[in-house]
């Protein structure tokens, strides 16, 4: 719909970067809406005035069957030109080279060892990964990372809970199992025994100061976690360049030399620590601690970067993680977080900092931090301390049950392979429809419907289409259009499908993907109504209608397709 916007604002006389268009709210109104405002304030007339003037010089062009203004608003409804033209624009969605240039690091995934991937888990992968697909699609370079979780405290509850609890052949045979059981048992004991909670502390430590003992037992938790979450990740379509977890900034020596194909660490955060001190950005204080007290002006809460006994904490392995990105070579011009909400300040935090420490590392470097809300089923919120979780491969696995039972009712049968498809697509489509700053409330069933806004039911509008096509074989998609031909089911259709570009430029500069999702929602809902009012589109016998419809089918496909493949959704091929 934009170059058929910019055709026909070029026939004005006026600046027309000052000219809004776009689908007016209501479809009375017409096809297109031009807003005017900015142009009347800049000409200092008023906005009604200027829309008859944009109105009087638009009329008569090829493409306008109509004009009318309401306000500062000038209201087209297209003539068959305009019609051919913004079909031809819509046909098919093509990548774009508009972030050529640019180079964004996207941090996302962030699952701990030991945690066995829960229905939580599907937050910041499913987004961040919508995130990776559209920027690449608009021409952009991106760098993967997921930084998992491996280091921390956690790993002294572990080591000692192993010496006490562990089963050697249960960590082989089922060790996200065993180390999560683990996990619930000594979390337990630290609460009822403080002694217990010393002897983690000490474990850690021991570990931090690398205890072959202590590390070959953290390498072997890190490592059976690592084949975990690949494999998890794979089967919902992310798919993570470098998996460099904070254990690295730790620069442990029998750790570090096992990682391979990734730029060197030139600072350890001991040594990012000290810098900040230097530089008098921290303070080390009596006890041997050091924090960041920042400027009152900046209203943010001091923050510890260094404990007393010279661990480092979160926040430390992050700012250490910033300066590794800008100096490894990889050059990047933006670099998101996609964390909790409840990260925020985190973040606001290590992005002061950093433009504290190496502010002519950070000129042309943008920041972002996409937060997600919270997700949780029907019957309540999770809980990993007490070993309350709803896996995420048990959910898949229900979505997949679920699906081929309902399938079955309606006597298909579909391959395993397509059921996966729609099980994945159901269970991703459920959440990156919804906002992702917002609370969402997972419900099994609606995700799986075959009606309604989820993701089966675009997928079945995909299939529908791609059958439509199939049925039709060989033919010509050249047609001469005339007013008569062009119903208003084929208008509405073409007309959404005309916003899909612009859709995905807004859904990436807003990290929004759920305008992806319902973008496709859009066009399944209007494909549908569009397939039952035009009759059998392979057997019509006017040429130029069936050659016009099958166009939109055809572009319907497409655009379905782009959309779900920028959601990393699966479409199956039968349904």
């Amino acid at each position: 719909m934009q170059k058929l916007i910019q055709s026909l604002l070029s026939s004005l006389s006026v600046d027309v970067s000052l000219i809004a268009g776009g689908r007016p709210p209501k479809k009375e109104h017409g096809d297109i809406m031009l807003n005017v405002f900015a142009l009347a304030k800049s000409q200092g007339i008023p906005p009604n005035i200027c829309a008859e003037n944009i109105a009087n010089s638009l009329s008569g062009h090829s493409y306008i069957a109509s004009l009318s203004t309401i306000g500062g608003y000038v209201n087209v409804i297209l003539s068959t030109d305009g019609i051919v033209a913004l079909t031809e624009e819509s046909l098919v969605l093509t990548p774009q080279n508009l972030l050529s240039g640019t180079h964004t690091i996207i941090d996302y995934i962030g699952v701990n060892v030991w945690k066995p991937a829960h229905i939580g888990h599907l937050c910041t992968p499913a987004l961040g990964q919508s995130m990776i697909e559209m920027t690449r699609f608009l021409g952009g370079r991106v760098t993967s990372d997921s930084h998992i979780g491996d280091w921390g405290g956690i790993f002294g509850k572990l080591i000692v809970a192993f010496e006490k609890y562990g089963n050697r052949e249960e960590l082989e045979k089922s060790p996200i199992d065993h180390l999560f059981h683990l996990y619930v048992k000594i979390t337990a004991d630290v609460e009822a025994n403080p002694e217990v909670d010393q002897e983690c502390r000490d474990a850690f430590v021991e570990l931090s100061k690398g205890n072959p003992y202590h590390v070959e037992l953290w390498r072997e938790f890190t490592n059976y976690t690592n084949t975990e979450v690949d494999r998890m990740m794979n089967i919902i379509g992310v798919k993570c360049d470098y998996h460099i977890g904070e254990s690295f900034y730790q620069w442990i020596t029998e750790i570090n030399k096992e990682l391979k194909n990734i730029p060197l660490l030139t600072h350890t955060m001991k040594m990012i620590v000290d810098e900040l001190v230097e530089k008098e950005i921290a303070t080390r204080n009596e006890d041997g601690s050091v924090a960041v007290i920042f400027d009152e002006s900046l209203k943010l809460p001091s923050t510890v970067i260094q404990k007393k006994d010279g661990a480092m904490l979160y926040i430390t392995s992050d700012i250490a993680c910033v300066k590794y990105r800008l100096t490894n070579g990889w050059k990047p011009t933006t670099i998101g977080y996609f964390a909790d909400m409840r990260q925020s300040l985190h973040f606001r935090q290590v992005f002061t900092i950093t433009h504290l420490a190496w502010p002519e590392l950070l000129e042309w470097v943008d920041f972002f931090h996409a937060g997600n809300g919270a997700i949780r089923l029907k019957d309540g919120a999770m809980s990993t301390r007490k070993g309350n979780i709803i896996r995420l491969e048990t959910l898949i696995d229900d979505a997949f049950d679920r699906v081929a039972s309902v399938l079955k009712e309606k006597h298909r049968i579909l391959s395993d392979e397509d059921l996966h498809a729609i099980a994945v697509g159901a269970v991703k489509y459920a959440y990156l429809s919804q906002d992702r700053e917002k609370d969402v409330v997972f419900d099994t069933d609606k995700a799986t419907a075959l009606e309604w806004n989820s993701g089966p039911y675009i997928q079945y509008a995909s299939v529908r289409a791609q059958e439509i096509l199939r049925q039709a074989g060989d033919v010509s998609f050249d047609y001469s259009l005339s007013s008569e031909m062009v119903s208003s089911y084929d208008r509405e259709l073409l007309l959404i499908l005309s916003e899909s570009l612009k859709t995905i430029i807004d859904a990436h500069s807003r990290v929004k993907p759920h305008m992806i999702a319902l973008q496709a929602y859009a066009i399944a809902s209007m494909f549908n109504a569009f397939y039952s009012h035009s009759g059998k589109i392979t057997t019509e016998e006017d040429l130029n209608l069936k050659a016009w419809r099958l166009s939109l089918v055809r572009a319907s496909y497409e655009h379905l397709r782009t959309l779900f493949a920028l959601m990393a959704i699966p479409l199956p091929q039968h349904m």
